[in-house]
């Protein structure tokens, strides 16, 4: 079951759920209308507790309800975010070599599960970065706030390095061990306060 603390949050939820179900989604739909309705005030219960219910073309429906109860909006938006990038980082898995019209190497398995691991080691208090894929294999997680610029790259033999460029600071280490060393410290207290 899904908490969520208001109407709002309830539609941000559902227009995640859009986004990923139409990205995964084998045929492209012509003409996608999704409609969120709240429930009537009259058939809710007394407590604080609103629902939605979102219905797709393909008659597919998403019920959520919210309430004031255990997670926050931004526990549900980071889990969001958290699934968005592992499907992406999934999706690294069907391009063929030369996915880039010239020489790119096809991303190995190693380095899709080892980008889906990291992620997960992410500290809560460190926005979910966006995900992008080099064309020698490697699959990179970067964070970009203002001037700030922040990486860290993966290619599947079980080492990653990591380089931020932060208030015209600059950290950074090649190659860290995966599993061996946490997510980075210092990038993490650059991160959180940037």
């Amino acid at each position: 079951m899904i908490i969520l603390r208001n109407y709002r949050s309830v539609t941000m939820l559902l227009e995640t759920v859009i986004a990923l179900t139409l990205m995964s989604s084998s045929t492209t739909p012509t003409a996608s209308v999704y409609r969120i309705a709240e429930t009537p005030a009259e058939t809710r219960s007394s407590s604080p507790v609103t629902s939605a219910t979102l219905q797709s073309p393909a008659f597919r429906r998403i019920s959520v309800s919210t309430s004031n109860d255990d997670r926050t909006h931004s526990d549900l938006a980071r889990t969001a975010a958290l699934q968005k990038a592992e499907v992406t980082i999934d999706s690294f898995g069907s391009l063929e070599e030369g996915w880039d019209g010239y020489s790119a190497i096809r991303v190995s398995e190693a380095a899709i599960e080892q980008a889906k691991l990291f992620l997960r080691l992410i500290p809560v208090r460190v926005p979910i970065p966006k995900v992008t894929l080099s064309s020698g294999g490697e699959i990179a997680f970067y964070w970009k706030h203002g001037d700030s610029y922040s990486e860290i790259g993966l290619n599947g033999d079980g080492t990653y390095y990591y380089f931020a460029e932060i208030r015209g600071k600059r950290i950074g280490a090649d190659p860290l061990k995966l599993g061996a060393h946490p997510f980075p410290e210092a990038l993490a207290r650059s991160l959180a306060s940037a």
